[in-house]
């Protein structure tokens, strides 16, 4: 999602997820019911936005075997019923995890310490560690923390575009 939100061109596109992200931190429970259609959602749009870069655009960094994993866990999320919270936190945990192993690659990768970068890395860590450790008792708080995410995801964004115009 970060790098979506990154890479956004239209600013139209980027506010509207900044507004999702207000709607997560003041509706947490009433997003938490709907949970499973949105990630599945979202996983479906990341696979079908990451296919049309690879033939669009040559983007030759596409991990086709992640984008057939993503794929198989969108049609099981949205098969599933939106009470089911425990599979769904297990599954985000899962995937926040994976997330958290590119960072911890990248910051390596980099020979550059960075304090703020292994800050990140560790928070998010602990976060999806409680939510996988207790699914059911922390996805509402996740629901708010993904909404603080998306909107200083945004914040970073505009901040870059500045920069990169200078």
């Amino acid at each position: 999602m970060k790098e979506f939100i990154l890479d956004c061109e239209h600013d139209y596109i980027a506010f509207a997820i900044a507004l999702l992200g207000v709607l997560f931190i003041i509706f947490p429970n009433q997003v938490s019911n709907i949970a499973h259609i949105l990630l599945g959602l979202a996983l479906l749009f990341f696979v079908g936005f990451s296919v049309i870069g690879y033939f669009k655009y040559k983007d030759k960094q596409v991990n086709i075997g992640k984008l057939i994993v993503y794929t198989i866990l969108a049609i099981v999320i949205l098969m599933e019923k939106g009470d089911d919270l425990h599979s769904l936190g297990i599954m985000w945990s899962v995937v926040s995890l994976q997330n958290v192993s590119e960072e911890i690659n990248e910051f390596f990768a980099h020979h550059k310490f960075s304090f703020v970068r292994l800050i990140m890395i560790i928070i998010s860590l602990g976060l999806a560690l409680l939510l996988l450790l207790d699914p059911a008792h922390h996805f509402s708080s996740h629901v708010q923390i993904l909404g603080i995410e998306v909107i200083s995801t945004v914040f970073i964004r505009e901040h870059h575009l500045k920069h990169k115009k200078k």
